[in-house]
């Protein structure tokens, strides 16, 4: 009869009945696994398959090591011992010769021979399982030499289930190993973070390194202390310097020295703080007196009471019904400051002039944007009117107000020679 005739489940080597008996293949659970196969298994199978491969393998050893059976040979026929002739003289000297031996011998303390030591026994099933562990370990720690978290978790594992054998103990020494490497891998990121946020200090970028710090500090809160210092050394910079940085801009607001404010404005909004942007927008908007909204709710903000920002060169002409001239800058803006009745959705509605394109052939017109200061912003497109001296209403989509005193602007995004000649803009509660 033939042999059986299997192959191995994981990688498909061929294998045949002698080489369960030889101990290098195994029956593990319902499956088959080659030696190698099987030497894997022991550092990740449950307990029981571990054992499974563990006795048979001791089957195959413990057969191994069996002697094989001598055959037995017939006795040659011996003949009857004759009658001994030898004198007693002789036996008398004989037997002298034994007793002086043993005189000898005790005399010089001898003792007889030890017998020869055991052969050493082989390792445990349980060793035999830790080795296969750590062999896999170290494997992984070679190929992933990043992954430090995870090379802990598994030295930490065997560390803990094979304590007390050889390979456990060398489990702990690679574990402390890559324990000094994790401790020595935060602090070169600790000094990395901190370098990187003093740096936007320097450039009074302080809310972003703010927001740095606070995520170093989520991923390792054992680096807690310094990252806490350091943010509190810049939310205290940010402190100290916004009151002089508000005065100043407050003063700027009411003599109309758009420069010196939008230089303020700038430089709070480098911080990227939308705490301080809020507060300094509230101060400027309570600088001079806002412009109340009518009985129906309605805010009806004409150029003749904005205030005019950017370069010297944007105009307008005089009186109540006065429109802006010269517009001819995306620097260039108008502002109002004003107190909704309520907060709420409003209805955009602009009073202007702007023909498309004028008798010498320069076309006119772009786009811009309306917008409350540190809330919403809505970008438009100038829709034309027939010339320079046809004012008309255009309704523009809808902006959302706050229910207390706020800046209003009007800012060019794109200009096309001239973007228009403005005279008015109202805000209708929407309905």
């Amino acid at each position: 009869m033939g042999q059986e005739i299997v192959y191995c489940s994981r990688c498909q080597t061929r294998i045949v009945g002698a080489d369960f008996d030889k101990g290098e293949a195994f029956r593990v659970d319902e499956g088959t696994a080659c030696a190698k196969c099987a030497m894997g298994l022991l550092s990740t199978a449950p307990l029981a398959i571990q054992k499974q491969i563990l006795d048979q393998k001791k089957r195959a050893l413990d057969k191994k090591l069996q002697p094989a059976p001598t055959p037995r040979r017939p006795m040659p026929a011996v003949a009857a011992p004759k009658p001994s002739r030898l004198p007693v003289a002789a036996l008398a000297v004989m037997g002298l010769a034994v007793l002086l031996c043993a005189g000898l011998m005790l005399r010089s303390g001898g003792s007889p021979a030890p017998a020869p030591p055991a052969a050493p026994a082989g390792p445990s099933e349980r060793d035999l399982a830790a080795q296969g562990a750590l062999k896999v370990a170290v494997s992984y720690a070679k190929d992933h030499p990043a992954e430090l978290d995870e090379q802990a978790k598994i030295f930490g594992k065997i560390t803990r289930e094979y304590a007390g054998t050889p390979a456990g103990a060398e489990a702990k020494r690679q574990l402390e190993q890559v324990e000094r490497r994790r401790e020595e891998a935060k602090a070169v990121e600790l000094a990395a973070v901190l370098t990187r946020a003093r740096e936007m200090a320097a450039k009074e970028r302080y809310q972003e390194a703010v927001d740095l710090l606070e995520g170093a500090r989520k991923s390792s809160p054992e680096a807690a202390r310094p990252l806490n210092e350091k943010t509190k050394e810049l939310t205290d910079a940010m402190a100290a310097r916004f009151p002089a940085l508000k005065e100043r801009a407050v003063a700027a607001r009411k003599s109309d020295a758009a420069a010196e404010l939008q230089q303020v404005r700038d430089l709070v909004a480098t911080w990227g703080s939308p705490r301080y942007k809020e507060e300094l927008e509230s101060a400027l908007a309570l600088a001079v007196p806002p412009i109340a909204a009518k009985k129906d709710g309605t805010l009806y903000l004409p150029v003749a009471d904005a205030a005019l920002r950017g370069s010297d060169k944007l105009r307008r002409t005089p009186g109540e019904w006065g429109a802006t001239q010269s517009w001819h800058h995306v620097t260039d803006y108008v502002e109002w400051t004003a107190a909704p009745r309520a907060a709420g959705t409003y209805t955009i509605k602009l009073t202007y002039a702007c023909p498309k394109v004028d008798n010498q052939g320069y076309k006119f017109g772009g786009d811009f944007a309306v917008a409350v200061a540190g809330g919403e912003s809505k970008t438009f497109t100038v829709e034309h009117t027939a010339a320079w001296s046809e004012f008309k209403m255009i309704t523009f989509g809808t902006l959302r107000l706050p229910a207390t005193p706020c800046v209003i602007t009007i800012r060019p995004v794109k200009v096309i020679s001239s973007l228009m000649s403005l005279r008015n803009l109202q805000l209708v509660p929407a309905p």
